[in-house]
């Protein structure tokens, strides 16, 4: 997927629509996993870890979700997309 593709998610994204990626899904607002829902404010740094897509929540140790990468369709695509969400959302 091109840089023009990601770009039609994002504004899918910044239009309110949810993107869903199989087992979890991406929102202007934040992200949700098996019924767990974690605004973008509260949302440590997303990352991947032994092949594991991991979200903290700000301020605690334990995960919030915890998603193989496996389980992820396009996974490039929703890693870019996450990281764009979780930024623009940190941003002043």
């Amino acid at each position: 997927m091109g840089d023009a593709q990601i770009g039609r998610v994002l504004e899918e994204a910044a239009n309110g629509r949810e993107l869903v990626f199989h087992a979890i899904a991406l929102g202007p607002h934040g992200v949700e996993h098996k019924g767990r829902s974690l605004p973008w404010g509260r949302v440590g740094e997303p990352r991947v870890v032994n092949g594991r897509f991991h979200v903290k929540e700000e301020g605690r140790r334990s995960l919030a979700m915890d998603v193989p990468v496996s389980a992820i369709p396009n996974f490039p695509v929703f890693r870019t997309v996450a990281k764009r969400l979780h930024g623009a959302a940190r941003r002043p």
